[in-house]
């Protein structure tokens, strides 16, 4: 008894199901299954009068503002996550200790270490054309999370005394489940579609050379 050929869309639709299914239900597993992290964001906007930035003279635009770019973007990036700032978030908010407890069997953890794991958590974005940075912190703990992203920002502030401060309203929460449903949605999308149209193209072949 011959089984019924399957026709192209048919194909197509079963693979495209069943990978995207596939997919998800994998991104969905290890949403819910690893602990809950938050992102923290604190925006900033660092001043035009910090002038050590800049290490070349810059052209200024028909209001007196020096445009954002050149060294000033990459400098105050720099800043932002060296020793000097990260040491004193740390001291502060006795990192080596509550992550100690955390990640080294309560066991006090080295400044280094921590800083390292300082460095790992943070997430900095200059915002094209602007002055402003985003400080993002993100932890499995969301009151952690705002605490050391607004520590990292008036770290900063007292160390340039120069920036517009980080405001409650600047912080938000992002659960990362959402993001790793929705990132395992896309990707089951994508990899769907391509699975299906390389069912649809080899059932196409096989009708095209099906012998008579």
């Amino acid at each position: 008894m011959t089984t019924p050929a399957i026709s192209g869309p048919a194909a197509f639709k079963r693979a495209f199901i069943t990978i995207f299914l596939l997919t998800f239900i994998i991104s969905a597993a290890i949403a819910f299954v690893l602990p809950e992290q938050f992102a923290a964001t604190c925006r900033i906007e660092v001043m035009p009068e910090e002038k050590p930035f800049f290490e070349q003279p810059q052209e200024k635009t028909n209001n007196g503002i020096i445009p954002y770019g050149g060294d000033y973007e990459p400098n105050t990036l720099e800043i932002l996550q060296s020793q000097i700032i990260l040491s004193n978030v740390i001291k502060t908010l006795d990192l080596n200790n509550i992550w100690g407890k955390k990640y080294n069997g309560g066991e006090p953890l080295n400044s280094a270490d921590t800083m390292a794991l300082l460095k790992q958590h943070m997430r900095l974005k200059a915002i094209p054309n602007t002055r402003f940075i985003d400080i993002t912190v993100c932890s499995e703990g969301k009151h952690e999370a705002i605490q050391i992203a607004n520590s990292v920002a008036t770290t900063y502030q007292d160390y340039r005394h120069n920036i517009q401060p980080a405001t409650p309203d600047t912080v938000t929460l992002v659960p990362d489940q959402a993001r790793c449903l929705t990132a395992g949605a896309l990707t089951g999308i994508l990899l769907g579609t391509l699975a299906g149209w390389f069912a649809l193209h080899r059932t196409r072949r096989n009708v095209s050379y099906q012998p008579l």
